[in-house]
């Protein structure tokens, strides 16, 4: 992709952000979900007292995480998308959203979560080898192969779940379109991957809760504008 066209993205994902506030409405909804869901995980984490029931629990807050995320990235994608094309969105489109494409969403979180619990448990086992010979070559080799793993492997679905949306794909198909997509424009992908890992990072300076507040608030609905912005230019 042009440096041109790469930096209209951002410029223009940013102005769409500021100009239409309600677009922090969904992330807003998150928060506040995941908010109430921890209150009551470490209400159930005092009741129960068995491993195995920890256990338990543990896979039922995942999944109903999962799910908070799901239902309400799908309307965050839903309301995007129609603010791109005709300058704004209702809360019918919202809605509509969240029903036609959180299944496909939740399924694609949940595919998505696991290769990455697959790679960094990989990533640890083979940095556990050389930690056995020096402790800094251990941390170096677990770094330097969970990168190779998310930008030589996980970075190729980045789009999945704004493709279930955007374009009304299945499981498969958006898996598919987005390898294709960052197949074809790696570099920017990567880019827009460093210029978020550092975001991220400076903001996580800021004292809890306002660091997380802002990262939810501003910046997933500026990189979901981004990663939708990024492929309606590729059409």
């Amino acid at each position: 992709m042009d440096s041109k066209i790469f930096l209209q993205i951002l410029n223009k994902s940013l102005i769409d952000l500021f100009k239409h506030p309600y677009l922090i409405l969904p992330t807003l909804l998150i928060l506040i979900s995941m908010f109430l869901l921890s209150k009551l995980s470490f209400k159930v984490i005092h009741l129960i007292n068995s491993n195995t029931s920890q256990i338990i629990w543990s896979i039922v807050f995942s999944l109903a995480s999962f799910l908070i995320l799901a239902i309400f990235f799908s309307g965050l994608i839903g309301i995007i998308q129609e603010t791109i094309k005709k300058k704004r969105s209702s809360l019918k489109t919202f809605f509509i959203s969240i029903k036609n494409y959180t299944l496909t969403n939740f399924i694609l979180l949940v595919i998505l979560t696991i290769l990455y619990s697959l790679i960094t448990l990989i990533s640890l086992y083979l940095g556990g080898l050389f930690l056995k010979i020096n402790d800094a070559m251990g941390q170096i080799a677990f770094l330097i192969l969970l990168f190779g793993g998310l930008a030589g492997f996980m970075i190729f679905f980045s789009f999945a779940n704004i493709f279930c949306v955007t374009h009304k794909l299945d499981v498969i198909k958006s898996l598919k379109s987005s390898f294709n997509l960052v197949k074809k424009e790696y570099l920017s992908v990567l880019s827009i991957s460093v210029i978020f890992f550092v975001i991220n990072e400076l903001i996580s300076l800021i004292k809890e809760p306002y660091a997380e507040i802002i990262k939810t608030l501003i910046v997933l609905p500026y990189l979901a504008l981004i990663l939708v912005n990024f492929i309606n230019s590729e059409q």
